[in-house]
């Protein structure tokens, strides 16, 4: 072995090493420490700095103990009603298990460290105004770089396209940028993933549709619209009582099973907004301190921070949207031909689409509930497509082999129904 070689296999595993230490990290971790370290560089203050960096981690540890605890009542609702319709489809819905050997595949590490550096020419040579904060979301870049991985055998073009992916989804977060922004009052935040910037597109474009149809196009139904009209009955933890009570005695719970699980679904609808208001708290002195930053160093230049989708999850419309959409999604894995699986793992993805869809839909819940179930059939055809390809990559790292080798097929939405991933599996054939 050269001296070079040696060296080379050094750098690697030490960046190996760090890229793993990384992504072991709590992301309400991660992006607390980031945020922090941010707000010093951009010399907002060392109080003003801890302060926001606490705020946001905290916030995301309640969005992600509310979501956990909406997907533990809902998922056997689900369950429960694709029973009761007789559903029995052949594909296991793994939900994001299933890119759970994103770490194991050969260009990860690469991947992830390229990325950061790209954004960084990128910015510097005004290709781009979104800082790459985010990294815990550069899975989604990388599960493309996987999936091509397994469909080509080719180290260097699946690293190449992954990034390609990303770079592409930088430029969607440059262009939904404002709208998130405005609708969400947020400062200067965006969202980089593919689970925010793959859904607003669709909204984008299926809005400048709905809106040329006549009748359609002058519905609007506002979430605060139900609290005027219905006091009480149209607030937001009395919608997710109600929906929850409803959606329990359709899979046949008991009256105890659907109380609890109403309870839960009004807790989770009425702290939800005020979980995102905590880590919107933690973004506005960053916010602030950046745009002062720009605007004294870099004139006539914007620079968006781009972080978890869970920053758009606090309008009151999102939540509400959710919970309708559960047995809407069971029914449409019914109904449309060509899905073939029942999405229980996969609900937890809803609310990130759902928050990306709304600052197009203008939190129209009709709108929102019609954008989102056809996001949700053309996602969930595209993830029965990659089905075998997904199934293939969990072989090839190691994971579920035994059921692999039973004759278990997996899928998954987000990742595993993404257009980037359809696309290179059609370049391939």
């Amino acid at each position: 072995m050269s001296i070079s070689t040696h060296l080379g296999r050094k750098h690697m595993d030490i960046l190996s090493s760090i890229g793993t230490y990384i992504l072991t990290l709590p992301s309400f971790v991660f992006m607390s420490i980031v945020i922090a370290l941010l707000g010093l560089i951009f010399q907002a203050g060392f109080q003003s700095s801890i302060r926001s960096g606490l705020s946001f981690g905290v916030g995301l540890i309640g969005i992600n103990t509310l979501m956990s605890i909406a997907i533990e009542h809902l998922s056997p609702v689900a369950t429960a009603m694709s029973e009761r319709l007789g559903l029995s489809l052949n594909i296991v819905d793994l939900g994001y298990g299933a890119a759970a050997n994103i770490q194991v595949w050969p260009g990860n590490f690469i991947v992830m460290f390229a990325i950061i550096l790209i954004d960084i020419v990128l910015i510097g040579l005004k290709l781009t105004k979104t800082l790459w904060v985010d990294v815990h979301n550069i899975w989604h870049g990388n599960y493309v770089g996987l999936i091509a991985w397994v469909i080509t055998k080719n180290i260097p073009l699946s690293i190449g396209l992954a990034l390609l992916s990303m770079i592409i989804s930088l430029k969607l977060a440059d262009l939904h940028a404002k709208r998130f922004q405005e609708f969400n009052d947020i400062g200067n935040i965006t969202l980089i993933s593919t689970a925010a910037t793959l859904p607003a597109t669709f909204s984008m474009l299926i809005m400048k549709l709905i809106d040329k149809i006549p009748g359609l196009n002058k519905v609007d139904v506002q979430s605060d619209d139900l609290k005027d009209k219905f006091g009480v009955f149209g607030e937001n933890m009395t919608i997710g009582f109600i929906l929850g009570l409803i959606l329990s005695l359709i899979a046949g719970y008991d009256i105890a099973g659907s109380l609890t699980t109403a309870m839960m679904l009004a807790a989770t609808l009425g702290l939800f907004p005020k979980m995102a208001g905590l880590m919107l708290e933690g973004m506005v002195p960053l916010s602030t301190a950046v745009t002062i930053f720009m605007k004294k160093r870099f004139k006539g230049r914007e620079l968006n921070i781009a972080v978890d989708g869970a920053i758009l999850l606090g309008h009151p419309s999102v939540m509400s949207t959710f919970v309708l959409m559960v047995p809407i999604s069971v029914v449409l894995s019914f109904i449309v031909p060509g899905i073939g699986f029942i999405p229980i793992a996969s609900l937890m993805a809803l609310p990130y689409y759902i928050g990306a869809i709304v600052p197009y839909t203008r939190g129209n819940l009709v709108h929102t509930t019609i954008v989102t179930s056809l996001w949700i059939i053309l996602t969930a055809l595209i993830a029965t497509h990659m089905a075998p390809w997904v199934t293939q990559g969990l072989e090839m790292t190691g994971f579920y082999t035994k059921e692999i080798a039973r004759g278990s097929v997996f899928a998954f939405w987000d990742e595993g129904g993404n257009i980037f991933t359809w696309l290179i599996s059609l370049f391939a054939k």
